[in-house]
């Protein structure tokens, strides 16, 4: 029953976290570090207490596990914005996302943080799509999405959803 109640307050305190970082970035387009090392302490938390309850775990790797995959996401996300820096002469991602990332990377580890990505380019490929139907995006072609609130929608989804996504994707 503790355990439970735990278990349920990190989620709750690491979901509202994501819910303000998106509507921060939406509205301001900036990701502050303070939001991020709050996401970032409470990850740390549950991974030195290991919190889980009846084989749900929160964070279902393990504290080294969780740096490794930090790391590989920080590496790739560098890799890929100057990657595409050379091709559409401008960085895709800022430094609020890829911190972002990364620290999802280390609370729930490189698969589901890859999920959570891929789910978040389908949402922001959805938002364009929208804004192009409605003619919104041909005037504020300029003007960068936010990609801050799909990523937290993303990690949100894949901490909720990631074993059945996994499962599903397996089993096709």
């Amino acid at each position: 029953m503790f355990y439970s109640m735990i278990h349920n307050l990190f989620l709750s305190a690491e979901l509202m976290v994501l819910i303000f970082i998106s509507v921060k970035d939406w509205n301001k387009r900036i990701i502050q570090n303070r939001y991020i090392l709050v996401l970032f302490l409470l990850t740390m938390t549950g991974h030195l207490m290991d919190v889980s309850v009846e084989e749900v775990e929160i964070w279902p790797v393990s504290l080294q596990a969780g740096l490794r995959a930090c790391a590989v996401m920080l590496i790739l996300m560098i890799l890929f914005s100057f990657l595409m820096r050379k091709i559409i002469r401008r960085f895709p991602f800022g430094g609020g996302d890829i911190k972002l990332l990364c620290t999802g990377a280390f609370a729930l580890g490189l698969v589901r943080t890859v999920i959570a990505f891929d789910i978040a380019v389908l949402l922001s490929a959805g938002v364009l799509l929208f804004r192009i139907i409605r003619r919104e995006q041909a005037r504020s072609f300029h003007q960068a999405l936010p990609f801050g609130p799909m990523l937290c929608a993303g990690l949100c989804i894949s901490c909720l959803a990631g074993s059945r996504i996994i499962a599903w994707y397996i089993s096709a």
